[in-house]
């Protein structure tokens, strides 16, 4: 992607102005950056140095990484010689924001998303927050029945009790629908009236504007925009096309387990073990979502289905193991060679583009144009 945008005579000027190459796994295909496990560094603040192994480097700056604290003003809580001062507690508020030990205060944006959605987090805590203030009825509901809401949160979000600097993290859809489910202007299925709106719901992300297409929060085009998204997707064929592929993969290895039972290939008590196994394989995932934004992947994908759906079928009519045995293999062996050859490709990290002489020849350009750059200044 830089490449593409930032290859042209305006090179030198980009990089003076900030538009720097910034891609790790790159840098770490290329052996330019190394990573180096820090349960196992020594570091020398005295000296400056960080030893690793046999590998010691002297360092300009330290780096630490540490958890978020809520940058929250001085709260008092309690009266004359009780007063105390308030260290919020995650666990001790609802959905992270309403605190048991406060009444009318409402902590926004100290919840924080493990992926992104930041933003949709934020804007769905404003309207909670906005209906605790401007409806009575809904507060003293909520209000009335604080612990246990808190307490029902915290056993469905942490799995243990033990608290962690990282209570805080939520994945933002499964938050944003609670937040809408409390609020009651979440999507329902037995509102869709078409396939289309069936995909809506399960499929399309719980971005804010998606539970603000109607009802007390509608916001005026918030509808037109989730259908254009619908629209600019393809109607997320391909996410379809992959789970379809997943649930396909995953029938094929339930049916070999089961097949080979019937058969007496396998004793009853293998069964339950196999059919773990099956559930459990991660194979299965990484085939079915080995598929790029090209028609071809996307036709490679529905020849795979195809193909899974066949095996059902013979595997159903004859009973024979051997045919979903064979299916399974024939699926993975294909899968890889697609991949092999280029003409899929995972979605997140695959270097393998980047290996062409175009961008390797391009990043020599980049480094000589950045040392000028850097002269320069």
């Amino acid at each position: 992607s830089y490449q593409q945008v930032f290859d042209n005579d305006a090179l030198k000027q980009s990089i003076k102005d900030g538009y720097l190459l910034n891609d790790i796994a790159f840098f770490l295909e290329h052996g330019l950056v190394e990573l180096w496990p820090k349960k196992e560094t020594v570091i020398d603040r005295e000296q400056g140095t960080i030893r690793w192994k046999d590998k010691v480097i002297k360092y300009d700056h330290i780096i630490d990484g540490d958890y978020e604290v809520p940058n929250l003003p001085e709260i008092v809580v309690g009266e004359g010689s009780l007063k105390r001062k308030y260290e919020y507690d995650c666990r001790n508020n609802f959905m992270g924001m309403i605190p048991k030990e406060l009444r009318n205060v409402y902590f926004i944006g100290l919840m924080r998303p493990t992926t992104g959605g930041l933003n949709n987090i934020t804007e769905m805590q404003c309207l909670l927050t906005h209906k605790m203030v401007t409806d009575p009825r809904f507060n003293d509901e909520i209000n009335g029945t604080l612990e246990k809401r808190i307490e029902k949160y915290n056993k469905h979000y942490y799995h243990s009790e033990q608290r962690t600097p990282a209570d805080h993290l939520v994945p933002y859809g499964f938050y944003t629908d609670d937040i809408a489910q409390l609020l009651k202007i979440d999507t329902r299925l037995s509102d869709c009236r078409s396939v289309k709106d069936v995909i809506i719901h399960y499929i399309f992300p719980n971005a804010a504007f998606k539970f603000r297409q109607s009802g007390p929060y509608k916001v005026e085009g918030a509808k037109e925009m989730v259908q254009q998204i619908y629209k600019n997707h393809m109607g997320f064929l391909f996410l379809i096309g992959g789970l379809l592929t997943y649930v396909l993969l995953q029938l094929t290895g339930y049916a070999a387990v089961v097949t080979a039972y019937y058969q007496q290939w396998i004793p009853l008590i293998a069964v339950p073990l196999l059919l773990v196994a099956v559930l459990l394989n991660p194979v299965a995932m990484f085939a079915s979502w080995l598929v790029g934004d090209s028609l071809l992947n996307w036709s490679i994908l529905g020849g795979l289905n195809v193909i899974l759906v066949v095996g059902l079928g013979l595997t159903a009519v004859y009973k024979n193991p051997l045919i979903p045995i064979a299916v399974l293999v024939g699926a993975f062996a294909l899968t890889y060679i697609v991949h092999w050859l280029g003409w899929s490709r995972p979605p997140f990290h695959d270097l393998s583009n980047k290996k062409s002489p175009k961008f390797r020849d391009f990043f020599k350009r980049y480094c000589a144009t950045f040392r000028e750059a850097f002269l320069e200044r």
